[in-house]
């Protein structure tokens, strides 16, 4: 019994492999829990979405009626500013006189005039059509995309192969995109040279900033401290002074006893003498 135990001990173990479907039953469960995680982030991010675009909607269901005010009345100064200057210069075209410089002067100033009115009103009508254009637009369920408006995101810089495909040039440019959902996309040539001395510079500045914190933060503690060591001095001072006060009290307590004692003591004499 004891050999045929030693002999099977002895032998090759005959466990099979896992079955192979098994495996892939093992990597379906796999894949369909990073599914699920995918999914949940991703309803997480849409939650947040819908908070932000509600936010959105109340505010520009709150801006919208005063910006459409404001728009219309600065549509209305300017026609009327215009009007008041093809006026003006009418008057001085038919009164004449004055030379020539201060009529170009006049003009120019008339000009300049207009161009600065007409940049304001540009720029009340802008964000009036911007804001209608948003309340117009179908941004989906819940208007959870209207979170992205305004956003913008700028991807890796991408060579021609990545772009189209293939170049016949030698030496491949780069080239970036941002992405400005329901605005536009703009593609601009990627410098290498350029962005690694904004990076340069960006880093400067945060370390300029983290080393003027720093030392901000060590002059406070130096004021704190000789705030400290000034108000322990100032009450040492304090103590030695009521301490000298009160010797000198005291000095002045006996000297006048004995001045009282000398002055009975001549008074005594005096009395026992005429005695």
């Amino acid at each position: 019994g004891v050999a045929r135990a030693r002999s099977s001990s002895q032998r090759p173990s005959t466990r099979s492999p896992p079955h192979p479907c098994a495996a892939e039953a093992e990597a379906a469960r796999l894949e369909v829990l990073g599914a699920a995680n995918m999914q949940g982030e991703g309803s997480a991010i849409r939650a947040t979405y819908v908070r932000s675009a509600r936010r959105k909607i109340t505010k520009l269901t709150k801006d919208y009626p005063s910006l459409e005010k404001n728009a219309i009345e600065a549509q209305k100064q300017f026609q009327a500013f215009q009007q008041q200057v093809q006026m003006q210069q009418q008057r001085e075209a038919m009164a004449g006189g004055g030379s020539q410089q201060q009529n170009m002067m006049r003009q120019y100033q008339m000009m300049q005039a207009m161009r600065q009115a007409y940049g304001e009103v540009a720029i009340i009508t802008h964000e009036f059509h911007r804001v209608r254009k948003l309340r117009e637009t179908d941004f989906g369920p819940d208007d959870s995309w209207l979170a992205l408006a305004g956003e913008c995101f700028k991807s890796e810089p991408l060579n021609e192969k990545q772009i189209k495909g293939g170049t016949s040039n030698v030496v491949m440019s780069l080239a970036v995109f941002v992405l400005c959902p329901f605005h536009n996309v703009t593609q601009y040539k990627f410098d290498e040279e350029k962005e690694r001395d904004a990076v340069e510079k960006e880093t400067r500045r945060l370390e300029g900033q983290a080393r003027e914190q720093e030392r901000k933060a060590e002059r406070e503690k130096e004021r704190d401290q000789k705030g400290k060591e000034k108000g322990g001095s100032e009450g040492e001072g304090e103590g030695e002074s009521e301490g000298e006060g009160e010797g000198g009290a005291v000095a002045a307590a006996v000297a006048a006893d004995a001045d009282v004692n000398a002055t009975v003591t001549s008074i005594g004499e005096a009395e026992e003498e005429s005695g």
